[in-house]
């Protein structure tokens, strides 16, 4: 199962979608409760702007126990990107809560924050 996920991901670099997809989709099939296989199918769909498909894959990877490898960062960030700002936030301040020195989720949590302060009304004081 390695061998499919680790090709998976280093054809998500040459932008080769369908080759990448099907090997993960190999490699989730293989082993359905691996939260590793799940994080690198999100990975893959994160990579090539599919933020919406990616939130399903992180999901079940957080659910099947995956708390590292900055899942709540990426998860974080693809929430940000299809406009959940609120899921965003909170996955962000997880993230820094468990790294705690993690400059991506940092700065995503500060651009997701200073996002909601300027799209969100004010309150009449």
């Amino acid at each position: 199962m390695r061998c499919e996920i680790v090709e998976g991901m280093a054809l998500q670099q040459n932008a080769d979608d369908s080759k990448a997809v099907a090997d993960c989709l190999q490699g989730v099939s293989l082993s359905p409760q691996s939260a590793f296989a799940e994080y690198a199918m999100a990975d893959v769909l994160y990579n090539h702007g599919k933020f919406q498909d990616s939130l399903t894959d992180y999901n079940k990877a957080v659910a099947l126990g995956l708390t590292d490898r900055g899942v709540y960062w990426r998860r974080c960030d693809a929430f940000r990107r299809v406009g959940n700002l609120d899921a965003a936030l909170s996955d962000c301040q997880k993230q820094v809560t468990l790294t705690p020195g993690d400059i991506n989720a940092l700065y995503t949590l500060g651009r997701s924050t200073s996002h909601v302060r300027t799209t969100r009304p004010r309150l009449p004081t």
